[in-house]
């Protein structure tokens, strides 16, 4: 029965997007609408690449304009910017910026009406602080008047009256293929010639202080105390080779030096790893589909489902406000200069990944997500002697398959809610085999597996000064409820997942708590927030959660504090963070982080004790 619901749910999803994409096709989806177009200057217009759905607009004249300043008149009081001419006058508001200090090359921030086709009469002016922009770029927010769409896929929209033309259908579509979610770009990275085409070179370094006290909560004897470095350089070279080829190398040298171990011998090693190295060719199939091959990243926004690289192909769909990804990976080389091999959890382990996204109104959507995991390494036999660093203790056949709502909404004058909620099971069969004798593996045990999960939440944006921002949510996963029969109830994640994830603020954080880092496996945890935004670009979250098991047991799957559980009281504890983001540097971001756990009865004699973590990360972008 389960096989025959597993089967079913993973053909309804793959069968979605045809049934979505025919209820798209019925109608226009871009005339009449408000959206937001970039891309670099094509002609008298721009071609698009990146479409995003914009909240309705009761004005259909009032439109936006961002890059930079071209043909300035001040005596006239006119200039550019990309197909655009702004105008303004005595009327229009000048925001954190003084006339005579504006200037060509300026990138600015342009609201007004659009009174002739192609002109703005400028209601304000400011600054444009958006993140990583490219130069000769222009940003487009407006209604489209006229919707022309042509028989290979491409389509033209107009946006008070300056072209816009689509060569890709979709406005829900990947926004970068090359850019992660916490990092960012110079506004001009170095470019040069290869082959007769640019060559983009972009990177990072980051640096990142940790320390860490009490993990095992017993200091008594001594403080438990870890501190360590680690950096990261990343070198990134992306080549377009056309309009619809594109090729991506990545490189990555760390350096982890833990300096202080008060319990042990710290660790010292530097290494290389080979990054995303992959080939993305578009404009299949009307230009509605894509193909990219070789080690990529496959991520969604909340990183609950998957965040990781992986060697696979996978292929992209567009319809409209339907997305849609398909994709198989399986490791076919080592990833770090320190490995042996493939490591032995991964060695022989495929998988399948699949989502749908649907956006059904402006900044809300409904995803659907599928993985099939399944692990052909062999299982070793009863009294086989296998040196630890080649020990796999689980082969887990499992499908997970689950949905979530997300979104963003306005509430005008009291501010503005984002809301999530995600649904997640999974089933299948796993294999245990336990080597905690001198390496001779004991007989293996298997199980089925069939456990549950849920995850909501929602964040306030008060229209309070200052924009504070609250947030409340709740998580939990099942438990294996009977030790002693063969089907292991509790739920797991991924493997691929991260958890991080941003509420108001600028920066990704881990949304179960820095210090315990938890998987969200036998576990209930309870969150509140509240955020301050402050500068241009910066933030502070201050983060509660509160833990219990959902069945009492004397281990966690994934769980950072060390200590063991009693396996009577499902009491976990309770832990604080505090993540200070600060993103108004060009190129450089500034991320403190301060956390503290404080232990449940669950812990028994250990109740009450403390675990901290103090992290202090540098990132340079170049």
């Amino acid at each position: 029965m389960t096989k025959r619901f597993v089967r079913k749910s993973v053909a309804a999803l793959f069968a979605l997007p045809v049934a979505l994409s025919s209820s798209v096709a019925c109608a226009d989806e871009y005339l009449g609408k408000a959206f937001r177009v970039t891309g670099p200057m094509a002609g008298q217009g721009l071609r698009v690449e990146r479409i995003q759905w914009r909240e309705p607009e009761d004005d259909a004249d009032r439109g936006q304009v961002v890059g930079n300043v071209k043909r300035l008149d001040a005596g006239s009081r006119r200039f550019a910017v990309g197909p655009v001419e702004v105008e303004w006058n005595d009327k229009t508001e000048w925001r954190d910026l003084e006339q005579a200090a504006f200037r060509d090359d300026l990138l600015v921030k342009v609201t007004g009406r659009n009174d002739a086709a192609g002109h703005l009469m400028a209601k304000s002016i400011e600054p444009s602080t958006t993140r990583g922009w490219r130069e000769g770029d222009v940003q487009l927010t407006g209604v489209v008047t006229r919707s022309e769409p042509a028989d290979d896929g491409t389509r033209r929209l107009s946006i008070f009256g300056i072209p816009a033309d689509m060569p890709r259908p979709g406005f829900n579509r990947v926004e970068s293929l090359t850019r992660r979610q916490d990092s960012r770009r110079p506004e001009k990275p170095l470019t040069v010639e290869f082959l007769g085409r640019p060559l983009r070179i972009t990177g990072e370094y980051d640096a990142t202080l940790r320390e860490r006290r009490n993990y095992v909560l017993d200091d008594r004897r001594n403080p438990n105390i870890r501190d360590d470095l680690v950096q990261e350089l990343q070198l990134e070279f992306f080549w377009r080779y056309s309009d619809r080829a594109y090729v991506f190398v990545e490189g990555k040298a760390l350096y982890e030096d833990e300096f202080r171990r008060t319990n042990g011998t710290g660790d010292t090693s530097g290494y290389l790893e080979r990054g995303l190295t992959w080939l993305f060719v578009d404009g299949f199939a009307r230009n509605r589909v894509g193909l990219q091959f070789g080690r990529q990243n496959v991520r969604e926004f909340r990183e609950w489902w998957w965040d990781a690289d992986l060697d696979g192909a996978r292929l992209y769909f567009d319809e409209g406000p339907l997305h849609a990804e398909v994709g198989v990976a399986k490791d076919v080389a080592r990833v770090a200069s320190r490995d042996a091999g493939i490591l032995p959890h991964r060695q022989g382990l495929y998988r399948g990944l699949a989502s749908v996204s649907w956006m059904w109104a402006s900044r809300e959507t409904l995803d659907f997500f599928v993985m099939r995991q399944q692990d052909l390494s062999e299982t070793p036999l009863r009294g086989t002697r296998i040196d630890e660093i080649h020990q796999d203790t689980s082969d887990a056949n499992l499908t997970w398959f689950g949905v979530r709502a997300i979104g963003q909404r306005s509430l005008d004058s009291f501010g503005t809610i984002r809301y999530w909620a995600d649904a997640a099971w999974v089933r299948g069969r796993e294999t245990f085999t336990d080597f905690s004798s001198a390496d001779i593996a004991r007989a293996p045990v298997a199980h089925r597996v069939s456990g549950s999960a849920l995850d909501a939440g929602v964040s306030w944006q008060t229209p309070w000064p200052g924009k504070v921002a609250l947030t409340a949510g709740f998580a939990r996963a099942s438990g294996d409820r009977d030790g002693n029969d063969e089907i292991d109830s509790g739920f797991r994640q991924t493997g691929l997942h991260k958890n991080k994830g941003r509420f108001f603020g600028v920066n990704r954080f881990r949304y179960y708590g820095e210090v315990s880092r938890p998987e969200l496996s036998n576990l209930n945890v309870t969150t509140l927030a509240v955020g301050i935004p402050f500068f241009e670009a910066s933030s502070a979250e201050l983060v509660y959660h509160r833990y219990w098991q959902s069945v009492a047991a004397t281990t966690m799957r994934d769980f950072r504090i060390s200590a063991d559980l009693d396996g009577r009281q499902r009491d976990i504890g309770e832990e604080w963070n505090l993540v200070l983001g600060f993103r108004d540097l060009r190129q450089v971001d500034l991320i403190f982080t301060a956390g503290l756990f404080r232990a449940g009865s669950a812990y028994g004699a250990f109740a009450g004790k403390t675990a901290t973590l103090l992290t202090g990360e540098v990132v340079v972008f170049f």
